[in-house]
């Protein structure tokens, strides 16, 4: 039975959220939402340039938003057509490309429209009550949740919360956008479980700018920077040829990046690429960051380690965690001598309840530049417990902050991802009672970027002897998909597959209704790891049985294990023409196509990376075979990828 929401004066609360208009008196775990723009001004701190604050959108160095006017109309459309009611819908792109700064200029168009629109903190929790900015009671809520990937717990409480609202209890518009760098494919279960509330595709996909636009945002970036620094205009001539070499160097925070980095030098710029134009940004931070540490005497490395460690975080570093790192050798100031000196930077912030913080370094991109500089260029002996203290008390949130941090430093070094990892396994190895507070990142998708990490976590659990059946399967599962994307450990992959498996047969075996979903999963992964060394009958076996179960899993609840079984279908017809059975493999891959194409067609956002893989994998069959492709069974999907690409391209 759904569950009601409750109204009583200015409140409405979701199951453990509430919404209110602040007009109660003083409540307890209140917080508003957050839209904090800020005077570039600000960029200058205590007489120097902030670069960290100058690449944020909330300072809006270059004012003008270029090339999203589409889809901010797309944002604002959404928000205001319709009834009350409560939808969700998806905003994404890659690091730097302007999400967070698109979706701010939505709220405060809304804001200035009536909306009660803003961000939700990052230390928001189903516990608070969130409080409207506008002082009315609330009727219109725009509701932005950046890196929602990274607080995978807070968003599925919440989506849970309001899925379960009957519509006719809902008098106004309450709009929840999701700004992640994941597209609409990974919140598929998300927007599934909210139904008709979720869109079927993204309100946006941003892209790198058009050569004009990253021109014009250049040269506006760099005239307001110059102003700021209180220097003459620099040699601008070669900007354009430098954006036009690739899209990475026309995302928005590249572009103000280079921008930076020319009034800052005068020359020289043009000369880098992306990756490089950001790294020399981090490297004047970390120069400004030793020398204010060292001046205070704290050690010249104790802030840039300091704010290294922070971007670690999701919320920084408390004052407690501060001066426990300081005992760790961080700084050569320890206590409240420490907290006194930090004080005085930039970086030290006092919260409204007294407590004072270092900052989390954003944006991300640089902050990640900057850890590898302060952290893993030269490792300090002590680095995994250094990363204990300050990832531990957000432990549920450090996968997310893992795999952001390992993808924007793949153009670094290659050694730091590879020191950072064995700092991370050193961490779990000194406490292995470590490793059940990090179980949520074991039990993540598999990423190249946090798989290693992952990979200690399971084998530190796995080692336990007190597991029962069900999650020792679990565990070997995901130790198997883990040790499979690090590569080179087929064998050891296979073993954990293998015994997952055989755990769930008796699980199964007992209980059908609960286990078998699991057991054909596993199935499938050890089809793939069998093949993967050349064990090519085993794998076709495994792949049958998968089928099997899916099979008679489909045919009681089509809605929920159809499209499971046309991805087992498709992993059974690559198992056949390894085998040179093409006639079959050509049946079994067709088939895949149409179980998956009625749920592409209804909801194409959701199920576009599955049908790319399923639809590529029966073209490849047609050819192996010599035979034409059902043009009928293709079309309409053909239609949709169409589409799809005019969209992402315009």
């Amino acid at each position: 039975m759904p569950r009601q929401s409750i109204e009583t004066g200015d409140i409405l609360a979701f199951g453990n959220f509430s919404i209110s208009s602040g007009k109660n008196g003083e409540m307890q775990n209140a917080v508003a939402l957050r839209l904090d723009w800020n005077e570039a001004s600000n960029i200058i701190q205590q007489g120097e340039p902030d670069l960290f604050l100058a690449l944020q959108w909330r300072y809006n160095l270059a004012p003008t938003l270029r090339g999203r006017d589409q889809d901010l109309k797309a944002i604002l459309d959404w928000a205001e057509g319709g009834d009350g009611d409560i939808q969700i819908r998806l905003l994404s792109g890659g690091g730097g490309s302007g999400k967070t700064r698109l979706a701010a200029t939505a709220a405060k168009m809304l804001r200035a429209r009536g909306w009660a629109a803003g961000f939700l903190p990052r230390d928001a929790d189903e516990t608070h009550v969130i409080v409207s900015p506008v002082g009315e009671r609330v009727r219109k809520l725009f509701l932005i949740i950046d890196y929602p990937e990274e607080r995978i717990d807070v968003v599925e409480k919440l989506i849970r919360a309001m899925r379960d609202i009957d519509d006719e209890l809902v008098d106004f518009p309450i709009r929840i956008l999701l700004v992640s760098r994941r597209d609409l494919g990974g919140w598929r279960q998300i927007m599934e479980d909210m139904g008709h509330r979720a869109g079927r595709q993204e309100l946006a996909v941003l892209n790198a700018l058009s050569l004009e636009e990253a021109s014009g945002l250049f040269e506006e970036a760099a005239h307001n920077f110059t102003q700021l620094m209180g220097r003459p205009l620099p040699d601008l001539k070669g900007a354009q040829d430098w954006l036009a070499v690739d899209t990475s160097r026309r995302v928005p925070l590249v572009v103000i990046a280079a921008a930076l980095h020319q009034v800052m030098t005068g020359q020289g710029g043009f000369g880098l690429g992306a990756y490089e134009v950001i790294e020399a940004l981090a490297k004047f931070e970390r120069t400004r960051a030793e020398k204010i540490s060292k001046d205070l005497g704290l050690g010249e490395g104790a802030i840039p380690r300091l704010l290294a460690l922070a971007a670690m975080s999701d919320k920084g570093l408390s004052s407690r965690q501060c001066k426990a790192l300081a005992e760790l050798g961080v700084a050569e100031q320890s206590g409240q001598s420490l907290i006194d000196r930090l004080a005085k930077t930039p970086w030290y912030q006092q919260s409204q309840d007294g407590k004072g913080h270092m900052i989390r370094p954003e944006p991300d991109r640089m902050a990640a530049v900057f850890l590898g500089l302060g952290l893993l260029e030269r490792v300090a002996d002590d680095l995994p417990e250094w990363i204990a203290v300050a990832v531990a008390p957000d432990a549920a949130a450090f996968g997310g902050n893992l795999s952001r941090i390992g993808f924007d430093l793949l153009n670094a070094p290659q050694e730091w991802s590879q020191r950072l990892e064995v700092a991370l396994g050193e961490m779990i190895a000194a406490k292995p009672d470590r490793a059940g507070h990090f179980l949520g990142i074991a039990m993540q998708e598999a990423s190249v970027f946090s798989a290693g990490f992952a990979v200690v976590i399971l084998q530190t659990l796995l080692a336990l002897g007190t597991l029962e059946p069900q999650d020792r399967a679990t565990l070997l599962n995901n130790l198997a998909l883990h040790l499979s994307v690090m590569g080179h450990r087929e064998e050891a992959a296979l073993k954990a597959a293998e015994d997952a498996v055989a755990l769930y047969r008796d699980l199964a075996s007992a209980r059908p209704e609960a286990f078998t979903p699991y057991l054909a999963g596993s199935l499938n992964n050890m089809a793939t790891m069998l093949s993967e060394l050349g064990r090519r009958e085993e794998a076709l076996k495994a792949a049958q049985d998968a089928v099997a179960l899916y099979r008679d899993l489909a045919s009681a609840r089509p809605e929920a294990f159809a499209p499971d079984l046309a991805g087992s279908l498709n992993n059974m017809a690559n198992r056949l023409s390894e085998l040179g059975r093409r006639e079959e493999a050509l049946k079994a891959a067709q088939e895949a196509v149409t179980k998956l194409r009625p749920f592409f067609l209804a909801s194409p956002q959701a199920y576009m990376s599955r049908m790319a893989t399923i639809a590529e994998n029966y073209l490849k069959r047609c050819q192996e075979t010599g035979t034409a492709p059902d043009i009928q069974l293709l079309q309409p999907i053909v239609d949709i990828f169409e589409h799809h690409k005019l969209q992402r391209n315009r």
